[in-house]
Formats: C-alpha cells, structure tokens, sequence
C-alpha cells in the first residue's frame, strides 16, 4: 500500500462507478489476444466486478446517484449533513437498517435524532431498485418459516398422541 506523504488525498470512487469501469474494461479487452503477464490482473478484475455485482450497489441508478449525494451531503436543514466518506459509503452499501447507518456515520447519536436517521433509511431506501435475490431470498425464508410451523403442528399432535396414549395406559392397567 502506498502511503502519502505530500498531504494530498486519492479520489474517491463509489463501487458503482468501480464497476461501470471493470465492465468497459473488461468488454474492451474482449476478443483480443491476452498476454501471460495480464492474465493475473484479468482475472482480478473478473473476480472484482463479480463481487461488485452481488453487492447492494448495483440497486442503484447510476442516473440518480447525484441526487442521493446532493441530499446527503446538504446542510442539515435540507440534506443529512454527511462527510464525503460518510456518503460513499452510504452508497455502497444502501443501508436499510439502523444498526448498518450507526457505522457508517461518526457519532451518529449526536448528530441526528431517530426520526432523522429514520428519515435517512427511508430517503436511501427511495433510491433502491427492488432486487430480484432479496426477494427470493424473503419468499425462502418464508417457505421454510411455513415449513417450520407445519412442523411444530405434528410435533404437537405427536405429543398430544403419546400424552393420550399414557393416559389410557394409565387407566387400564391394574392398580
């Protein structure tokens, strides 16, 4: 890792303009001869805009990502008053909990009440494209929540079965 010494501090860029560049990149390259001394780099490169593409990144619009940081990072009147890193990382990660936006932000607690971290997540969540996977992933849990419940439902007959059973045991045999 280099390390600056002159002061200065590196662009930076949200994951989502990461992987508009991997993807030109990448389509740039194709069908052209690869050297054996690129096919590391390459292969990184595929390995980053893998993960980029699975991350919550990609929920949003590159088209409305200005809007998302002007509100951000505006007065606190207006906008939520964040650090550029405090924005960028908002970006990347498109919080919808409040646990997730308590480590994002510094000394959250001190600088937005609830009500405005609550209006923070659903400002966020206004900017969310609905993900495909997520809700898979929630009709899954469901299923098996379903399954889980059906479960219990013969586990309890079961044990109301044996309990039954015990009983009349109990009354026919001799005492």
């Amino acid at each position: 890792m280099e390390t600056l010494t002159n002061g200065e501090t590196p662009d930076l860029m949200a994951n989502l303009e990461l992987m508009e560049m991997l993807e030109e990149s990448i389509k740039a390259r194709e069908g052209k001869r690869t050297y054996s001394k690129l096919k590391n780099r390459d292969w990184i490169e595929s390995k980053v805009l893998e993960y980029l593409k699975s991350s919550r990144c990609t929920q949003l619009e590159a088209e409305k990502a200005p809007q998302l940081v002007e509100r951000l990072q505006g007065e606190k009147k207006d906008g939520f008053g964040l650090t550029e890193a405090e924005t960028l990382q908002v970006i990347n990660l498109m919080p919808s909990e409040s646990v997730e936006i308590h480590l994002m932000i510094e000394d959250l607690p001190s600088r937005m009440t609830d009500e405005k971290q609550e209006e923070l997540l659903n400002f966020v969540a206004s900017f969310r494209q609905p993900d495909e996977t997520e809700n898979q992933k929630k009709d899954e849990s469901e299923e098996i929540i379903e399954e889980m419940d059906m479960d219990m439902d013969i586990d309890q007959r079961v044990n109301g079965y044996e309990e039954d059973v015990q009983k009349l045991e109990a009354k026919s045999s001799p005492s």
